[in-house]
């Protein structure tokens, strides 16, 4: 039984971590896009951002006092951060989010916090080998809704 829990964690969680994305505002703008095609994506020859346009966008998002910040603004902050390659403040400010909101676009943060720590190398020490700790939030948040 043990080996069959442990199988589906690795189905379930393992397998699509290349598959992993991050939730942002141009990320999200640039998929309601048409995608570049084939040959566009191989030559690089897509809409990408400089660092300074993520160091202005962490400043600009920054300068928003705390009590108006919106989930939505601290994904534009962390995923900045992650595109500069300073995955321990993406982590970080991700984790006071999911701590701020623990329901409010949950599955964004999970998404963002995933990807970060794969990019900041914890891949193989972030995820619990129990998928009963995988799955608690999920099992809660359905539980609640089915008790409405």
């Amino acid at each position: 039984m043990q080996i069959l829990s442990h199988c589906l964690f690795a189905g379930a969680v393992i397998l699509p971590l290349p598959l992993a994305c991050l939730w942002d505002y141009d990320t999200l703008a640039v998929e309601r896009t048409e995608f570049p095609g084939i040959h566009e994506m191989i030559v690089g020859q897509f809409a990408r951002h400089s660092p300074a346009y993520y160091r202005w966008r962490i400043a600009d998002r920054s300068a928003m006092p705390f009590e108006q910040r919106t989930p939505e603004v601290e994904d534009d902050i962390a995923v900045a951060h992650e595109k500069l390659g300073d995955h321990d403040t993406a982590i970080r400010i991700t984790n006071e989010k999911i701590e701020r909101w623990p329901v409010t676009g949950r599955y964004q943060s999970e998404a963002n916090l995933a990807t970060f720590l794969i990019h900041a190398g914890y891949s193989g020490r972030c995820f619990s080998p129990s998928p009963s700790r995988f799955f608690s939030f999920s099992f809660s948040v359905v539980g609640r809704r089915l008790a409405e």
